[in-house]
């Protein structure tokens, strides 16, 4: 069970639909932006499945155009640090960013390689309930539902926001748990074992050999 869900998280996670949708007028929703970008995100895998399984270089591609545009990293990375992001000094800040990211990217990458079949072969289970705003209309939580086998269903909600007059992804909850809580958990005790510039290089390690595995998050 624990691996199932394990599996299902990093397929979902690639359904993220963190596309650089040209923003024309009138502007997309953020479900619209979150509906249109799966669609590319199908496409590109489809075309490229055979590919993708041996060639990551492929797989780094669609995730750079169609995933890591509407991430909010910056954004990301002060929620996940918390309490220490306030105490990091700037050089901290910035190269916890930029390993996060790498980070992240990495991550999605690997998940994209292993699992291309199953996240096109689940691609017409997904619905799309009605768009929540909330904070005034300042936030947004697109919520999609993706049926897998046995009935099962995994309710996946994407936290946007906006940043720069553009809707950014800044939180992804699976099942009502929170990602970033849970690297926000699993980096503050990295930190108290080896300190802020010991995660980093971590990250910055991990990221390099090419095993982003996600430190212990299970």
């Amino acid at each position: 069970m624990k691996n199932r869900w394990t599996n299902s998280a990093l397929m979902v996670l690639l359904m993220l639909a963190l596309g650089a949708t040209a923003q024309a007028e009138p502007e997309p929703s953020p479900r619209e932006l979150i509906m249109r970008a799966t669609e590319r995100l199908v496409d590109a895998l489809q075309e490229n499945r055979r590919e993708i399984r041996t060639n990551r270089a492929i797989a780094r591609e669609i995730a750079d155009e169609v995933a890591m545009p509407l991430i909010d990293f910056p954004g990301i990375a002060r929620g996940v640090l918390g309490s220490h992001w306030r105490a990091a000094s700037q050089e901290q800040r910035a190269r916890f960013t930029q390993a996060f990211r790498r980070f992240l990217e990495s991550v999605y990458v690997t998940a994209m390689a292993i699992y291309a079949d199953e996240i096109i072969s689940h691609a017409k289970n997904i619905s799309y309930p009605p768009l929540q705003m909330r904070d005034g209309s300042r936030e947004a939580v697109v919520r999609t539902l993706i049926r897998l086998r046995g009935g099962l269903k995994v309710e996946v909600n994407y936290i946007m926001h906006r940043v720069g007059g553009y809707w950014k992804v800044h939180d992804v909850s699976v099942l009502g748990i929170s990602l970033a809580k849970i690297y926000r958990t699993t980096f503050a005790r990295e930190i108290r074992r080896r300190g802020l510039d010991g995660l980093i290089a971590e990250l910055e390690t991990r990221t390099g050999t090419g095993t982003p595995d996600l430190l212990g998050v299970q």
